[in-house]
């Protein structure tokens, strides 16, 4: 399918055998009240019924894409971005849905305020079937515009925890990707963050306090390999850790105190570490105990001379030891 003309608004579609779920995002796409738009499916050598599924749409506002070659996530990613034609671009996973105002709110904002470069918004969490859970992570619990560098501090500060933001549910304009180079290829699972830590440096930020996407947890999501049940995983904790010295280490003229800063990020990506591997300790996991506590200490060493710290560790081995000692683990 050839390109469509230039729309005020390109939402990308990158995919890689999404059949299970394409259908539904196409359609929640297709069906928003703001009309001037193309929709780019980007398919990155998909082996399932991708292509036969997208090919039933005949809406001349969607083009299918598919590369030549599987790209990668990233890639993937930032091929869209070479597609992309619109003023303002968004992207949207193959599982995800909008929920038929999410353009218009944003399209919006973007219009009426020149300085802002992305909005964001909340988002409602499904599962596999599209049943509606209970669940509240990211940080879009109310209407703002602000400063960029200050929600930077923020944004970056939280990344021991995670994302502030989630990728489907922001729109950003188009010129603040060209002029930040795309998404970081080293960052298979957490180029998005990295992006926006890059953008707030340079634009404000706005959010829609309500959600106006659903964003769907199954197996298959990539978001699961960082994950695990107290958090990110130590892999997870390692790309956010990478991604926020990236950004610091490429633009200290842009980050005032940007030492005191840095040093803020690495004690706090030590300290949920260190957390990771006490609640690991507690379950008798000691070998995943051991290696999270070793992560804790390349992330931030300085950490590990404290005295409070070697005053809490004594007090937790000698709980452990007397719940051995009363045979209550097993050592």
């Amino acid at each position: 399918m050839p390109l469509s003309t230039p729309s005020k608004v390109s939402v990308c579609m990158p995919v890689y055998n999404g059949a299970d779920y394409i259908t539904d995002s196409i359609k929640s796409v297709l069906a928003q009240t703001y009309k001037n738009f193309n929709l780019i499916v980007c398919d990155n050598r998909s082996t399932d019924s991708t292509e036969e599924i997208v090919s039933k749409f005949k809406d001349p506002r969607l083009t299918y894409v598919r590369n030549i070659k599987n790209l990668g996530l990233v890639g993937n990613h930032n091929r869209c971005l070479e597609l992309a034609d619109g003023e303002y671009v968004h992207f949207l996973h193959h599982d995800d849905i909008m929920l038929p105002n999410n353009l218009a709110h944003k399209v919006s904002i973007l219009d009426e305020n020149p300085n802002v470069g992305l909005v964001h918004s909340d988002v409602l969490f499904m599962d596999e079937a599209g049943k509606q859970l209970d669940l509240s992570k990211f940080d879009a619990k109310r209407d703002y515009i602000e400063d960029g560098r200050k929600v930077f501090e923020k944004y970056i500060l939280d990344m021991p925890v995670g994302a502030r933001f989630f990728i489907g549910a922001v729109l950003a304009r188009r010129k603040c990707y060209l002029k930040l180079g795309g998404f970081n290829q080293s960052l298979p699972n957490v180029n998005d963050s990295e992006m926006w830590l890059r953008m707030l440096l340079f634009y404000d930020v706005a959010c829609v306090g309500k959600p106006l996407v659903k964003y769907r947890l199954h197996n298959m999501m990539t978001s699961t390999a960082i994950n695990d049940t107290g958090g990110l995983n130590l892999s997870g904790l390692a790309e956010h850790h990478l991604a926020s010295n990236i950004v610091i280490a490429q633009y200290k003229n842009k980050i005032p105190q940007w030492k005191n800063l840095k040093k803020r990020v690495n004690t706090g990506f030590s300290m949920r570490a260190f957390s990771r591997g006490v609640r690991l300790l507690k379950n008798c996991e000691f070998k995943e105990s051991v290696s999270s506590f070793a992560t804790a200490f390349k992330f931030c060493p300085s950490f590990f001379i404290k005295r409070d710290f070697w005053t809490f560790v004594s007090m937790l081995i000698q709980n452990h030891v007397k719940k051995i000692s009363k045979g209550v683990v097993s050592n």
